[in-house]
């Protein structure tokens, strides 16, 4: 008997060890994973979003098109028996064959390069004061204005966490990696090339670290 505990806990173990190495798959392209709509992080980190044709639109006239997201509407689903109105500002994304995170309340935009950090951009509506107008009375007066401006974002994939792409939000994810975040603190004590060293670190992890998703994949 005890001749066989060996080869079989080997055995046991080599079987995990495969189930959990089949569990999971690199990501290559969006059309791999399935398509639908993130209403959190975790179903987009699980490969698990709601589909499309199960959300109606807020007229109940519609199931939901899968190219035609609107960020100012509200889309309808059944979640535990009740009908519950979602709108589209919760959204965490979706997939249509291409992935898209929403940016704030202002609108999706696609994932550009995908890697542990994902990095996307998208033009922006930001505050911003307004020059100071100085009456005959002598007193001044501002305002706040808005403008749009082109703003680089990155997805920490690990956490969900969504930062604007710079050195300061790059080091919360770099630091993780004791080696890489050596040679940050040391590229970063001079400011200068900024973005270039940004680009460096950004693809040098995402080398370390591929994207992960489960490979459940739904047939169509």
């Amino acid at each position: 008997m005890k001749n066989l505990v060996v080869p079989l806990l080997c055995f046991l173990l080599f079987t995990c060890a495969d189930v959990h190495a089949q569990t999971y798959a690199q990501y290559t392209r969006a059309a791999d994973l399935n398509e639908g709509i993130y209403l959190d992080f975790s179903q987009y980190a699980t490969n698990s979003p709601v589909p499309f044709d199960s959300l109606i639109d807020a007229d109940y006239e519609h199931f939901v098109d899968s190219k035609s997201i609107d960020i100012h509407s509200s889309y309808t689903m059944s979640r535990n028996g009740k009908l519950v109105e979602i709108p589209a500002t919760t959204f965490f994304g979706y997939n249509n064959g291409n992935l898209f995170f929403r940016v704030y309340d202002q609108g999706f935009t696609r994932a550009g390069i995908m890697g542990a950090m994902t990095h996307f951009s998208m033009m922006v509506e930001v505050r911003q004061p307004m020059p100071v107008a100085t009456y005959g009375s002598g007193v001044s007066m501002g305002t706040n204005g808005t403008t749009v401006k082109l703003i680089q974002f990155i997805l920490d994939n690990k956490t969900g966490a969504v930062y604007e792409f710079n050195p300061e939000n790059l080091e919360t994810i770099i630091s993780r990696d004791s080696a890489l975040y050596e040679e940050f603190k040391v590229a970063f004590k001079k400011r200068n090339k900024l973005e270039e060293k940004q680009w460096y670190f950004f693809r040098a992890y995402n080398a370390k670290y591929p994207l992960l998703f489960p490979a459940t994949k739904q047939d169509d």
